[in-house]
């Protein structure tokens, strides 16, 4: 095609802001927000896909990471500002 790969870099994007959002929202929100803001951007915007991979794909990371592999994760500054 011609010009730049706008979707890919619209991804790249939300990736690198995922990364910055993680210590602020916690791997959870940070990342259901990242799956469901990049299939929207990929013009996969049906209801379903669009709520249940972020669901399901977050589930089985927090499940890997927290649980399966002991990986410890800090507690995110927006539940430390509010009381958590």
């Amino acid at each position: 095609g011609r010009g730049l790969p706008g979707k890919t870099l619209a991804v790249l994007g939300l990736l690198v802001g995922h990364l910055a959002s993680l210590r602020w929202l916690g791997l959870e929100i940070a990342t259901v927000g990242f799956l469901f803001l990049s299939l929207y951007v990929l013009d996969m915007r049906r209801p379903l896909t669009l709520i249940l991979t972020p669901l399901v794909v977050t589930a089985v990371i927090v499940v890997l990471f927290k649980h399966l592999l002991g990986v410890w994760f800090p507690t995110p500054l927006i539940v430390e500002w509010f009381g958590g």
